[in-house]
């Protein structure tokens, strides 16, 4: 294979970069995530009834935006009707592994992309694609859990965590997320947490995005 094949196709097509950590290279990878997911979903939500939103996040700096919204327009927390086991089946994608996790309900650790309603413009699903630079310490990763618990527990809000970090340091503190190096993990309102392991060695995983009364393939 030649250096220009090599150049675009990177060393590790289809996975994640484990050099791809350092601060120059991973935050252009999180943008590049992050435009990629709302390309792919943005049609397809609108279809639903939602719609994706791209906005700026400075992460750690400023916990108080997550890197991709989706708005529902009503102006309460939306209920949960969708049984995700169930529906992630049925679209043929990974469903993820049920899992205890009492201290989620205590800390939870969540980074995200939002998505609202398109008719009333309330917060549904936030998608956060972890960085490097949310496990420096413990007043980062604290600040980060409080500002998902308002998400998860006060607002009701459906919260999905892409770690493709390799760090020790994890969001979810689970024997799932010390056995393998990357992770998705998925918080529904009302049901148990989920986490979809993911090697090394292996592609990165599609899954099926949680909405209120839905999921979509991604």
């Amino acid at each position: 294979m030649d250096y220009k094949t090599l150049s675009f196709r990177g060393p590790f097509p289809n996975r994640m970069d484990p050099f791809a950590e350092a601060a120059r290279y991973f935050n252009q990878l999180h943008s590049g995530i992050i435009g990629e997911m709302v390309a792919r979903i943005q049609p397809s939500l609108f279809d639903m009834g939602y719609v994706a939103s791209k906005e700026t996040s400075l992460q750690v700096a400023d916990m108080r935006k997550p890197d991709l919204s989706v708005f529902n327009l009503t102006a309460h927390p939306p209920s949960i009707s969708v049984d995700y086991h169930a529906a992630a089946e049925a679209i043929l994608m990974e469903a993820g592994i049920a899992i205890e996790y009492e201290e989620a309900l205590e800390v939870p650790e969540f980074e995200a992309i939002r998505i609202y309603n398109r008719e009333t413009g309330a917060v549904v699903t936030v998608v956060e694609v972890i960085s490097p630079s949310n496990k420096t310490g413990p007043a980062e990763m604290r600040r980060y859990r409080e500002e998902r618990w308002q998400l998860f527990i006060e607002k009701g809000v459906i919260v999905v965590e892409i770690d493709l970090t390799r760090s020790n340091q994890r969001l979810v503190d689970h024997v799932l997320t010390a056995e393998y190096p990357y992770h998705i993990a998925l918080f529904i309102p009302g049901q148990a947490p989920r986490v979809i392991p993911m090697a090394l060695k292996e592609p990165l995983k599609s899954f099926a995005l949680p909405l209120p009364d839905n999921v979509l393939g991604i």
